[in-house]
């Protein structure tokens, strides 16, 4: 009788810790879908305001009321975070490509991620209170 033998589909997984520059760049695409969707999304508003707001009190009373609610505020907060990672870590991948700055990386990946995200957070502070 044949002997089964049961292994797991990706061992490597398990194994691993993940990268930061794999993780970063996850992140980076998962940013860039998110302002993409947002930008989309505030088009299609836009258009449907332009469209029948002028006609319709409700419907301007009704963008105005959305404008005071928690969701949109915190919406509001999802993209402005977004954006400064995806502008903060596109100005990282340009650097890499810089050879000075790519061995200070490759020496310190954990120190110069704890960077890029300390930039990204004061940024982000700064964009939502100060502007």
């Amino acid at each position: 009788m044949k002997k089964i033998i049961v292994r797991p589909l990706s061992p490597h997984v398990s194994v691993y810790q993940p990268q930061w520059n794999s993780m970063f760049s996850l992140f980076h695409r998962i940013s860039g879908s998110v302002l993409v969707i947002s930008l989309f999304t505030f088009f299609l508003f836009s258009i449907i305001y332009s469209f029948h707001a002028t006609r319709s009190y409700e419907l301007f009373s009704f963008f105005l009321t959305l404008e005071d609610s928690k969701l949109f505020s915190f919406v509001e907060l999802t993209i402005l975070f977004a954006l400064s990672y995806h502008i903060i870590n596109g100005i990282h991948h340009i650097m890499i490509e810089n050879d000075k700055y790519s061995e200070i990386h490759l020496k310190w990946p954990k120190t110069t991620g704890l960077i890029l995200l300390f930039v990204v957070v004061l940024l982000f502070f700064y964009i939502s209170f100060y502007v």
